[in-house]
């Protein structure tokens, strides 16, 4: 899980698209480098396979269930720390909508409102079960996952009508 915890985002560029692509791609030239050099488990193809999927996954978090050699449980861990921050406390989390804003300052107001305030509609209707993926988690962060999302949403549409 390492691994795909370090390479996920190893590539974020908004404008260009793809990160998780492209990021999964320098995991698996990474792994064939350093298969060269070492004999670990890590490097078999079917390691570095999952590694590359558990990558991608972080673009949509749409997989319920993954068969995989790694445990079930780690997968769905590792997609719930990519949604972690989301149930950060207040400070934290208007920090990270001020570093998200600045990360598509490319996009008018106007689209980055209609365009962030979609993403935040859905993730409020995603079940509980799909926000967060363990139990723990969901017990650690969905109610104020749930919360920073509605406040944020809520700043979106007062923002818009002001103009």
């Amino acid at each position: 899980m390492g691994l795909a915890i370090y390479f996920h985002d190893v590539i974020y560029e908004p404008q260009k698209g793809e990160n998780e692509e492209r990021s999964a791609a320098l995991f698996k030239e990474f792994a064939g480098e350093a298969s060269r050099y070492v004999k670990q488990e890590w490097c078999s193809p079917e390691n570095v396979s999952d590694v590359y999927s558990w990558i991608i996954e972080t673009k949509h978090h749409t997989t319920s269930t993954y068969v995989s050699p790694f445990n079930q449980g780690e997968f769905l861990l590792f997609l719930d720390f990519d949604m972690g921050i989301l149930g950060s406390g207040r400070i934290r989390y208007e920090q990270y909508c001020d570093y998200v804003r600045r990360e598509y300052s490319h996009i008018s107001s106007d689209r980055f409102r209609q365009g962030r305030s979609e993403f935040l509609k859905m993730l409020l209707a995603t079940p509980d079960d799909r926000l967060y993926r363990t139990e723990k988690m969901r017990g650690l962060f969905l109610e104020k996952a749930r919360d920073n999302i509605a406040q944020e949403l809520k700043r979106l549409e007062q923002s818009s009508s002001i103009l």
